[in-house]
């Protein structure tokens, strides 16, 4: 795909991965949506970026909210790549660990994922040219470890999810990938509680 002149959606965008790979779409000439909680980082990051950049401040949990602003955003132009890259991850003993935890790594990387994908699946299905799914999913998704069985389940669902998706939406002209990543030195060994190395 020739990226200069599309349209991507990326959630998670105010830090880490999902800001360097919003960095790296602008300086290929992308219109990026950047999706996340905080307003401020993603202001700090329009002023970095420039007019490319448009900050979106959304909460990927609230499928009201993400239906509302697919509706408002896209009536002239559809979206030509989606990237789910926000997550988060807690980890602890099944006994000990917090449902509220448990919560917070379902619905953000699950169903964040799926509220953003299906709302924004129609609209590439309208176009007469590829569009693409990328899905940030984890080495957690292919391999586990002790005391992640909450961050696991969430990155093998994300992993299901994305097989499944491929195959049913290959003959509308989607592509969809999978990206792995094991340790990144970003923000998430904070709430991770992993040392990072």
């Amino acid at each position: 795909m020739k990226l200069k002149g599309k349209t991507a959606v990326v959630s998670g965008a105010s830090s880490g991965l999902g800001m360097a790979i919003a960095q790296a779409l602008v300086a290929k000439e992308v219109r990026v949506y950047a999706l996340a909680r905080n307003k401020e980082k993603l202001q700090k990051l329009e002023a970095d970026l420039g007019d490319l950049l448009h900050p979106v401040s959304l909460d990927i949990t609230d499928e009201a909210a993400i239906a509302a602003w697919v509706g408002e955003t896209f009536t002239d132009t559809k979206p030509d790549i989606l990237i789910n890259n926000a997550g988060v991850g807690s980890f602890g003993k099944i006994d000990e660990l917090p449902t509220s935890a448990w919560n917070a790594m379902i619905n953000t990387n699950l169903n964040g994922m799926y509220y953003l994908t299906s709302s924004l699946i129609p609209l590439m299905k309208e176009k007469d040219t590829q569009s693409y799914v990328i899905n940030i999913g984890s080495i957690l998704g292919i391999d586990t470890r002790s005391e992640g069985t909450a961050y696991c389940a969430s990155k093998f669902g994300a992993r299901g999810f994305s097989e499944a998706l491929l195959k049913e939406v290959r003959s509308d002209n989607i592509k969809v990938t999978t990206l792995h990543p094991g340790s990144i030195e970003t923000s998430f060994f904070k709430s991770s509680g992993i040392e990072k190395h």
